[in-house]
């Protein structure tokens, strides 16, 4: 990285940077099985790191996510996606 690489907020200082999980989420939008909208969910998560290397292209995000927070704003379909048949939570 050269010292005049900046973000929005100011110098990109690379490094490794844990996720704070009351800050963060990871939100997730997909099409409907029927394809005719889309669906926008969140999931809770539980931790994770953000790694800023040089070149940027190489940086890398891991997150860990609660499979059980699903939340869709359907009642239905968030049960249905933490069932066996999807993301099967209770196991």
């Amino acid at each position: 990285m050269t010292e005049s690489s900046t973000s929005s907020t100011g110098p990109i200082v690379l490094g490794t940077y844990r996720l704070d999980p009351s800050k963060s989420r990871v939100r997730y939008s997909g099409k409907h099985m029927f394809g005719m909208g889309t669906v926008h969910a969140t999931f809770t998560v539980e931790g994770g790191e953000l790694r800023v290397c040089e070149p940027l292209a190489t940086s890398s995000v891991i997150v860990t996510v609660d499979a059980a927070s699903f939340s869709s704003n359907s009642a239905r379909r968030d049960k249905d996606v933490r069932s066996a048949s999807l993301l099967d939570v209770a196991t």
